[in-house]
């Protein structure tokens, strides 16, 4: 599944090119990166030993193997990406979501939350779960708070 874009909200910004529905094996190797470089905007709000975990690459593989994996793609290199945990056949966990601060407020979270309830309501999953913080949504802008709204319906 691969999904254009065609303006980013604040017009200066790269395009996000596409959000892969099953990511691509080279796009593997940038989400530790991104993951330690989204952590940095918790910094003061998650201890450290948060701050520094990282996602071991065989879960990132499994979950591609799944198409549990989303990566958003701008000019051809990863800058964010959603990971999802099922917790049930029927209940899929919003695991970690991260976008490059560089790319923040330009739609690239809000799109991959969107592909990940699309996959959702295509599997027939009557929710999603995610944990999150005060802290982590206060800065959210006014697309991603809708759709963190957003109910899938099987």
């Amino acid at each position: 599944m691969v999904t254009s874009f065609s303006r980013s909200p604040r017009g200066n910004s790269p395009l996000l090119s596409r959000v892969a529905g099953r990511s691509l094996p080279a796009d593997l190797h940038a989400l530790a990166a991104i993951e330690l470089e989204a952590a940095r905007l918790l910094r003061g709000h998650a201890p450290e030993s948060v701050l520094n975990e990282e996602t071991d690459a065989a879960t990132f593989r499994a979950a591609q193997a799944d198409g549990r994996l989303w990566v958003g793609v701008v000019a051809g290199v990863p800058v964010g990406f959603a990971l999802v945990e099922m917790l049930a056949d029927d209940l899929p966990h919003l695991e970690e979501i991260d976008v490059l601060p560089s790319h923040g407020r330009y739609g690239v979270g809000a799109a991959l939350v969107r592909a990940v309830c699309k996959w959702a309501t295509d599997r027939g999953c009557p929710k999603i779960t995610l944990t999150t913080s005060e802290e982590a949504t206060r800065g959210l802008d006014a697309d991603a708070r809708v759709v963190m709204r957003y109910r899938c319906r099987p």
